[in-house]
């Protein structure tokens, strides 16, 4: 694969215009190019992690192609799509760990009274 392909999936990915899943088969599919056009430390930036989030690690190697694109002199315009849909899910992953804390406590005063 040469550099202009993977400038133009890193674009569609800045655009927002790929879905986690897209890209992680787009990644998976192309790691060596993009690590040998890139480089080792820009790969690992890019490179989708073992999350238990597919939109934390889409929204990180959107964020870490932009940089790379601007590192290149590549203006693309980015997109907060990822960005919103990343802190949603955050936001409702700390609700949900409010709500077991609240049931433990609520548990623990019924058993012990306190």
């Amino acid at each position: 694969m040469d550099e202009q392909k993977i400038i133009e999936k890193f674009a569609e990915l800045s655009e927002g215009k790929l879905t986690a899943g897209d890209w992680k088969i787009w990644f998976s599919e192309n790691a060596q190019s993009v690590e040998k056009i890139c480089g080792r430390t820009n790969f690992l930036k890019i490179k989708p992690s073992n999350s238990f989030s597919e939109i934390r690690n889409v929204y990180q190697g959107q964020t870490a192609v932009s940089n790379w694109l601007k590192s290149k002199n590549i203006e693309v315009s980015l997109s907060d799509i990822y960005k919103k849909n990343y802190e949603k899910e955050f936001d409702d992953y700390c609700k949900a760990q409010d709500e077991k804390r609240k049931k433990i406590k609520k548990s623990v005063e019924t058993k012990f009274g306190y």
